[in-house]
């Protein structure tokens, strides 16, 4: 399988930036891709390998925030522990000596930097990836020591996005098992002996990237320097989340099968049957409907972070909304609009805001542009998003 490889002449200001058209036209969703020294910017920005342990012992900001150790012992089999939100920079720091990485999931709710970084992640799937995020993107943080394998090879069920940060690491890329696959690996179901030659073994190096579309088997391991990365995972809306309500909800879809269908030459009939059956599935209206709920459960579910709203709200603001001041989206093209009676419905993470529909224009207008003055929109169209967060004033370019 052919890997995209991309070695810019000028780097970008940062990873992200990174995943430009060459990306979402060859690799997004297809194949692995490597692009070396993407991020120009300071790599400490990130994270610093000097203030890492106010990461590690920072009480968790979500639900599924914790600290792991894990380690591939010599018989192959995975040792890894999940650590008590008490734990201890002594215990880790132990861990790490006898060969243990140190997993830290969910780490945007610990750390500013990496919330920003998941959130422009998330702007650039939606304005260049031509798919739907489902919920919010993550990142998950490895610090592994010298000749050490931290995880046992798995597959996962999002993509994943691998920024090293601090030595080096290689990976080391199998075709996927399952194609597309609904649900993570789970432990001790990947035959490593079996996976045969990777698709593709890579050593990165620090500012480089390596796209992992999902499904793709991977165990990165260090050789004689210790490592620091970062893997960023977005998972999309699938068509099974959009299907299987529709399968339920339908009441022929919901009888037994007969069994006359299991007889010798019954396979004409089974196609009949199937055919029959899924011709009930074809209500492009209801799956439009289950598709922006859906869509809109998981904007308005969204971790707001790295959004800039509190800093917002309590900055001085000396100006008045003159006609030609400037606004943006806050969340760039992360929102959806819809008629609902006499009103708009604008949906954006973390909110759904009703807004009358004589504002109809004005908000097209909003949704379709990166920048409006309040004269285009109108002072009130603008007061009012800029007060329930949608809009905030526009920063000057590259901010």
């Amino acid at each position: 399988m052919p890997v995209v490889q991309s070695e810019p002449a000028a780097p970008p200001r940062g990873w992200v930036e990174a995943l430009d058209e060459e990306f979402f036209a060859h690799a997004f969703e297809r194949r692995p891709y490597v692009a070396r020294g993407v991020h120009a910017g300071d790599l400490d920005e990130l994270v610093a390998l000097d203030t890492l342990e106010y990461l590690l012992i920072s009480p968790p900001g979500a639900q599924f925030s914790y600290v792991r150790l894990g380690k591939v012992l010599p018989d192959g089999t995975w040792d890894v522990t999940k650590l008590a939100a008490d734990l201890s920079l002594a215990r880790l720091v132990q861990g790490y000596r006898d060969g243990y990485s140190i997993l830290v999931d969910e780490a945007q709710a610990r750390w500013p930097s990496l919330a920003a970084q998941c959130a422009a992640l998330q702007e650039r799937i939606a304005r260049r990836g031509g798919v739907i995020a489902h919920n919010r993107a993550t990142c998950g943080l490895f610090l592994t020591p010298p000749r050490a394998q931290g995880s046992a090879p798995h597959y996962d069920c999002k993509d994943v996005f691998a920024v090293q940060v601090a030595g080096s690491k290689t990976w080391r890329l199998h075709a996927p098992p399952v194609e597309a696959p609904l649900h993570n690996s789970a432990d001790g179901e990947i035959d490593a002996p079996r996976l045969g030659e990777p698709v593709l073994e890579v050593t990165l190096g620090p500012g480089d990237l390596l796209y992992v579309p999902r499904g793709f088997v991977h165990a990165p391991l260090t050789r004689d320097e210790r490592s620091l990365h970062l893997s960023f995972g977005v998972a999309t809306i699938t068509w099974t989340e959009i299907l299987r309500p529709m399968l339920e909800a339908r009441a022929e879809l919901r009888q037994s099968v007969p069994a006359r269908l299991l007889e010798p030459g019954a396979e004409e009939a089974l196609r009949g049957a199937l055919a029959s059956l899924l011709a009930a599935l074809d209500d492009a209206p209801e799956a439009a409907q289950r598709l922006r709920l859906l869509a809109l459960a998981s904007l308005v579910g969204e971790t707001q972070v790295a959004a800039g709203r509190l800093a917002d709200a309590t900055a001085e603001r000396s100006e008045e909304l003159d006609d030609d001041v400037a606004l943006e989206k806050r969340y760039g093209a992360r929102c959806l609009v819809d008629r609902t009676g006499r009103e708009l419905a604008l949906a954006f993470p973390g909110r759904l805001l009703g807004v009358p529909l004589a504002w109809q224009p004005a908000v097209e207008r909003v949704i379709a542009s990166d920048r409006v003055t309040v004269g285009e929109v109108g002072r009130d169209v603008a007061a009012h998003l800029l007060d329930a967060g949608f809009l905030r004033r526009a920063r000057p370019n590259g901010a």
